[in-house]
């Protein structure tokens, strides 16, 4: 056998596997000292392709996640993409993944088989947002609004509430109405779900303070304490010369002068009042 071809290739194999360019090749075989005519034969080397693997992420948990593959070869072409928990897919840009970690990409064009490539896939969990306040509070006192995530990053805050209340701000204290305050917060770029939290202002209680007088010595004297709300209630009597009661209507003044009376109602302190 004596084969030639491109680039002064020869052989003597009848078979020979060194070829290594595309072109004519050329084949005398000679028989008991009989040469045949010259027959050829034409090989085509084709390039493998180089595929490509990329995605769109990151993403966040819940939103479509799609891995995308290409190759630098035109043809008849086929994907086979693999991946975690025994992921696989024959799509060019399957969009059914739901897994984070390294997804890998082999390209078939005409039947040549590219490499092996690869795109790590990042799909962030969506944050939970926790909202609360420091009330119920009383008029007057400052209200707090609080908020929180579980996941660390990039974080902003987003609060409405009442009256068209917004603010960015992660423990805002411009709050100034009682109702529901409602809490976004984005991570990342991940947009958690709304959370809510109860804000309760409470009114100041209105005290009054009257009594039974005038009285003649030696009749009985009532002091007459109230309050405009109902709660749990205290109150908180002064007088002359260092009288004090906690009785709502005390009978055991005995002095002539002013008498001033606090009331405190579920916390929330009165102003002073006078009889």
């Amino acid at each position: 056998y004596a084969w030639t071809g491109p680039n002064g290739y020869t052989s003597t194999q009848q078979n020979p596997t060194d070829a290594t360019e595309s072109g004519l090749y050329e084949l005398i075989v000679t028989v008991d000292g009989c040469v045949s005519e010259m027959t050829t034969t034409q090989v085509t080397f084709t390039d493998a392709p180089v595929a490509t693997a990329s995605n769109n992420g990151p993403v966040c948990a819940g939103n479509p996640l799609t891995l995308q593959g290409s190759a630098n070869l035109a043809g008849t072409t086929t994907y086979a993409w693999t991946g975690p928990n025994g992921y696989s897919s024959t799509q060019q840009n399957p969009t059914d993944a739901t897994e984070s970690g390294v997804y890998e990409l082999i390209v078939t064009v005409d039947g040549c088989v590219s490499t092996m490539t690869t795109t790590q896939v990042t799909i962030t969990d969506t944050p939970i947002a926790m909202a609360s306040n420091n009330g119920p509070i009383c008029t007057g006192n400052s209200l707090t609004l609080q908020g929180s995530a579980d996941l660390v990053g990039t974080t902003t805050y987003a609060w409405i509430g009442p009256n068209g209340y917004s603010s960015a701000q992660q423990n805002p204290t411009d709050a100034t109405e009682s109702g529901v305050y409602e809490l976004i917060v984005t991570v990342d770029g991940c947009v958690s779900t709304m959370t809510t939290t109860q804000v309760t202002i409470t009114d100041l209680p209105i005290a009054i303070a009257s009594n039974n007088g005038p009285v003649c010595t030696g009749n009985p004297l009532t002091l007459q304490g109230s309050v405009d709300q109902t709660g749990t209630t205290t109150y908180d009597w002064t007088g002359p010369n260092g009288y004090t009661s906690t009785l709502q209507s005390p009978t055991d003044a005995t002095e002539s002068g002013v008498y001033e009376l606090v009331v405190t109602v579920d916390g929330c302190v009165s102003e002073m009042v006078s009889t």
